[in-house]
């Protein structure tokens, strides 16, 4: 899919004041270039000069972050997924010295204290190898990403609704929330039946294996599971008044990062509050458009100009469960 206001890489690193790019290097020999906005169990976006490339794991022999933190965060992920605990927070905590406002740095932190407290090494080992010796009795084999596998088992899905309240299921590549019990810690986290789970503890799990995802939140060993979730939004716009503009129309105030537009100010009563949208809710598209680089004034200026009073939003936030 092409976006509509992508700008060119060099121009962004301008703009944005980013002096780095990742390197790809593929196995046919082939180096790419850009920057690395999305990472997935099998496949990565790369943002590059000539627009995003959409690249499969199994054709890449290296990617190397140019951004350090980034480098950093990838090792802890590593380690903490290996169950190194020591080590995964040497390797987050140095990404944290290096840049204090990285999430995935201080989320990565968070994850694996809760995961040490929780969870001892040795008994993770046993987990893992039982569940590989259960996978070897049944007659299965764990499979790349992408490849049919075994659907969760009847007692993991049980585990999953009666101790957090949540059923899920996969929709295309997506994973989606299909039930949500009320009184659960799910509906306590404001989860709602549709939502699309984007990550776990940061980890995208757009194209994953349903039954990992199931792992990733139930095996976890952490005392509490961050999720970043989407959800579509309908806004029934105040009219534009002269002088008013566009904050005035949505009843919000919004700022840019790089991965999109935060929402930092909801005023009572407007219609981002009707809607429910809160302080902190990251919107990711807007009317199907990516917000990814778009500049404020852009933004501001197509709300300004529409001829509908409804505005169609894709946001992202998280829950704690």
């Amino acid at each position: 899919m092409k976006y509509v206001l992508i700008l060119p890489l060099f121009l962004l690193f301008i703009i944005c004041g980013i002096l780095y790019a990742d390197a790809i290097l593929l196995k046919d020999g082939q180096e790419l270039k850009g920057v690395i906005v999305e990472d997935y169990a099998d496949r990565v976006v790369l943002s590059t000069e000539g627009g995003q490339v959409c690249l499969l794991k199994d054709a890449i022999e290296k990617i190397d972050f140019e951004d350090p933190e980034q480098n950093l965060v990838k090792l802890g992920r590593a380690y903490r997924e290996k169950g190194d605990y020591k080590q995964a927070m040497y390797y987050y905590k140095s990404a944290y010295r290096l840049n204090p406002k990285m999430k995935e740095a201080s989320d990565g932190i968070t994850s694996v204290t809760n995961m040490a407290f929780r969870q001892g090494h040795s008994e993770l080992e046993k987990k893992v190898a039982g569940r590989q010796d259960l996978e070897e009795k049944r007659g299965n084999v764990l499979t790349a990403a992408g490849a049919e596998t075994e659907a969760p088992s009847e007692a993991e899905q049980n585990e999953l609704w009666n101790g957090m309240g949540i059923a899920i299921g996969t929709e295309g590549p997506d994973i989606k929330v299909t039930r949500v019990l009320n009184g659960s810690r799910a509906d306590s986290a404001g989860i709602k039946e549709g939502d699309i789970i984007v990550s776990v503890w940061g980890k995208l799990i757009r194209y994953m294996d349903l039954r990992d995802v199931y792992g990733l939140i139930l095996h976890s060993g952490a005392s509490e599971i961050k999720l970043a979730l989407a959800r579509p939004k309908t806004i029934a716009l105040r009219r534009n008044h002269i002088f008013r503009g566009a904050e005035y129309m949505l009843g919000a105030r919004l700022s840019v990062a790089f991965e999109g537009l935060i929402v930092n100010v909801v005023e009572e009563g407007g219609p981002f509050y009707k809607a429910g949208i809160n302080k902190g809710d990251r919107i990711t598209r807007l009317s199907g458009v990516t917000t990814m680089y778009m500049p404020l004034e852009t933004v501001y200026k197509s709300i300004e100009d529409m001829k509908d009073d409804i505005l169609y939003l894709d946001i992202q936030r998280e829950a704690v469960l």
